[in-house]
């Protein structure tokens, strides 16, 4: 049975989210680490809460893994609804 495109784009943002997370986690301060030009992007979405006057505490973490997710699953969702239209296009093309 075929996994849908939206739930593996939400499984892969989850997991790497979670992965980069783990590495900043364990790397020593004074070497730097393979995670550091990626936490950024990733608490980029902490400057809405700011913007908009939230505050989490100590729930950010889990907020920054939501929203990670919830984007993976709409690229995988549009993903699958651009592959499918296009299969359809191809298949009703007239061959002369």
């Amino acid at each position: 049975m075929k996994v849908p495109y939206a739930v593996r784009g939400g499984l892969f943002m989850c997991g790497l989210i979670l992965i980069i997370f783990v590495l900043k986690v364990t790397c020593p301060v004074s070497i730097g680490c393979f995670a550091d030009p990626f936490l950024v992007p990733i608490l980029s979405p902490l400057l809405m809460l700011k913007v908009f006057g939230f505050s989490l505490g100590n729930f950010e973490p889990l907020y920054i893994i939501l929203f990670w997710t919830i984007i993976g699953i709409l690229f995988g969702y549009f993903y699958s609804t651009l592959k499918t239209a296009n299969s359809h296009d191809e298949g009703s093309q007239i061959v002369s």
